[in-house]
């Protein structure tokens, strides 16, 4: 940016602009993909969103927002619900469909 005219700035700028878009994107596909594929598991096996919260040591409401698609785990937390419901990362973030 240093040095750079406004018409570059704004160029480059409007070249970031549809990867960002696309990044968006991704993640609310990812968030979707992660919430259907918890939701199916939560209720295979029958539990509330207490259990999950709790075999987790997270909250309730944590809960919900995967579940609702609005947000989806941190990395430690997303290894642990791949081991509970004993399937990989991959399913739950869509990378694969093979449960196992």
């Amino acid at each position: 940016m240093y040095g750079r005219s406004p018409k570059e700035i704004k160029e480059g700028i409007i070249k970031i602009t549809p990867s960002l878009k696309t990044y968006q994107k991704d993640c609310e596909r990812v968030c979707k993909i992660f919430s259907r594929r918890l939701k199916m598991l939560k209720d295979e096996r029958s539990m509330t969103l207490e259990e999950i919260a709790d075999t987790l040591g997270i909250s309730r409401q944590s809960i919900i927002y995967y579940i609702m698609g609005d947000r989806i785990p941190k990395v430690p937390i997303l290894i642990q619900i791949a081991k509970m419901f004993g399937t990989s990362v991959d399913f739950l973030l869509g990378v694969s469909n093979k449960r196992w």
